[in-house]
């Protein structure tokens, strides 16, 4: 009896299976027609167009984090310290962002963590306390592209 009951099921199970092994081997895809907004479909051109850029205003790399602090005067010291920075460093550039809920200053446009290393250790006398973050950074080839 449950032999009987395996076989049927088994079988049922075969012959239920609804592709065809030859089919789906000669199936080389089709189009896909969407239906949308116009306006959606436009900023997708405008995406891929930005995408599409030789050159990109912002690529991953590497800064050096001189300062960070949350509370009452952070935002004044993070100046400060991005001011003393400048005066030391004048050909590095220095950026001050608040990430909630911290005042920051990162300096450096670094294309890899060898290069952000080396300015680290340049800096670190005047500001011991640095480290090197991973950050989106200005490319200095813009000027060059068209």
């Amino acid at each position: 009896m449950r032999i009987l009951i395996f076989l049927i099921c088994f079988i049922s199970a075969n012959i239920a299976n609804a592709q065809d092994a030859e089919a789906s081997k000669d199936n080389k895809g089709g189009d896909v027609l969407v239906y949308g907004d116009d306006q959606v479909n436009e900023l997708l051109k405008q995406h891929v167009a930005i995408n599409k850029k030789k050159c990109p205003h912002l690529v991953k790399g590497y800064r050096v984090q001189i300062y960070s602090s949350a509370g009452n005067g952070s935002r004044e010291n993070a100046t400060r310290d991005q001011i003393r920075f400048l005066a030391n460093y004048s050909s590095v550039n220095a950026y001050s962002m608040y990430e909630q809920p911290n005042w920051k200053v990162r300096v450096g446009d670094c294309r890899s963590r060898f290069e952000a290393e080396k300015l680290k250790k340049e800096i670190q006398v005047n500001f011991p306390n640095c480290f090197v973050v991973v950050d989106f950074i200005d490319t200095a080839y813009l000027d060059n592209c068209k």
